[in-house]
């Protein structure tokens, strides 16, 4: 039960990030967090780290690695198993 709170909260923190627009007030270059899913190439380390499966050293991976054009260019980057790959696509985007 533990967890799921962690992960609520982290939800949470995420849709109040700042630089986080609601769907009434959209402006293009502003959306880094997208229907609860983070950008690869403009999210913060921040946002990065709450998406399940990433954590700061992978965030900081990920940020590196820019620009990222395929989901499947993050199978490149130290410690990214199929298993974490599948689990962080249902909360990223290009």
């Amino acid at each position: 039960m533990h967890g799921r709170a962690i992960v609520l909260a982290g939800l949470m923190a995420l849709a109040n990030a700042p630089g986080v627009v609601s769907p009434g007030s959209f402006q293009p270059a502003a959306w880094a967090v997208t229907a609860r899913r983070v950008s690869l190439n403009t999210g913060t380390s921040q946002q990065l780290a709450l998406v399940p499966g990433v954590g700061e050293l992978m965030a900081q991976r990920i940020i590196a690695a820019r620009p990222i054009r395929r989901l499947e260019d993050l199978r490149a980057l130290k410690g990214m198993t199929p298993k974490r790959l599948a689990k962080i696509k249902t909360g990223v985007t290009l």
